[in-house]
């Protein structure tokens, strides 16, 4: 087994923020807005927090042909209509920013003859405000508690949250002057919708990010791409950046 303590990491897991400055990220933005846009270069202002769950529907399994609709317990129905409430529910309570994804779904047994007795959904929902994600999460609460009240039982279970960052506003400063140098008319301060490592070093010392481009907005599938110029561009950005703050 290799030992970290060579490396200099004890396995305490902890930082000390004294000994630096602050953190600063450049990334990907993995989003459409810049692509939208036209600018080049995004200072990231907040870290979306994200509340993550499975939500568990338990019927009973039975014959397609012989089981009549008014005695079944269909799981996989059950599951198809609280996603549609939760679409519906979300949609009237968030803003333009705030996404919610069903992410997979599982039936079984998953036979075309058979009322599926046990559903699964994986559901998650993001947002840089912490006050709009407890809204959220009390009307998902309140939302399967509805769907219990129906043939099946309904089970929500929280599989992690992470809370909202804010960047530090000397760091988004910085990095925008930088832009304004190398790519002036061509930058706007913007959230994350994504999760980052600066949004974990954000709770113990000051943080800050650059994003680039995705081409056609495009992450998380295999023709995520950035175009060259726009990463020597980001390159440029952040060292400017980074040698400001140092000198400052």
């Amino acid at each position: 087994m290799i030992s970290v303590k060579g490396y200099g990491f004890q396995g305490q897991g902890q930082c000390d923020p004294a000994r630096y400055l602050g953190y600063l990220e450049a990334h990907i933005e993995q989003g459409a807005e810049l692509a939208l846009s036209g600018d080049r270069i995004g200072i990231v202002t907040a870290i979306v927090g994200s509340h993550r769950f499975r939500i568990l529907f338990e019927g009973v399994q039975n014959h397609a042909g012989t089981t009549r609709m008014a005695r079944r317990k269909d799981a996989g129905v059950a599951l198809v209509r609280l996603a549609t409430a939760i679409n519906d529910r979300f949609a009237a309570l968030g803003n333009e920013r705030t996404v919610w994804t069903t992410g997979q779904i599982s039936i079984e047994p998953g036979s075309p003859s058979i009322v599926p007795g046990k559903g699964e959904m994986v559901f998650q929902f993001r947002d840089t405000d912490p006050e709009l994600l407890a809204k959220l999460g009390i009307e998902l609460n309140a939302l399967v508690a509805e769907a219990a009240e129906g043939p099946c039982k309904v089970t929500l279970v929280t599989t992690g949250i992470t809370t909202p960052a804010a960047m530090d506003l000397r760091f988004q400063d910085a990095l925008e002057a930088s832009a304004v140098t190398h790519a002036p008319g061509k930058s706007q301060r913007m959230p994350s919708g994504a999760g980052h490592d600066a949004q974990i070093l954000a709770g113990i010392m000051p943080s800050g990010m650059l994003f680039v481009p995705s081409i056609d907005g495009v992450s998380h599938h295999y023709s995520e791409d950035t175009k060259d110029e726009d990463l020597v561009l980001g390159c440029q950005v952040f060292v400017d950046a980074a040698a400001a703050l140092l000198g400052g």
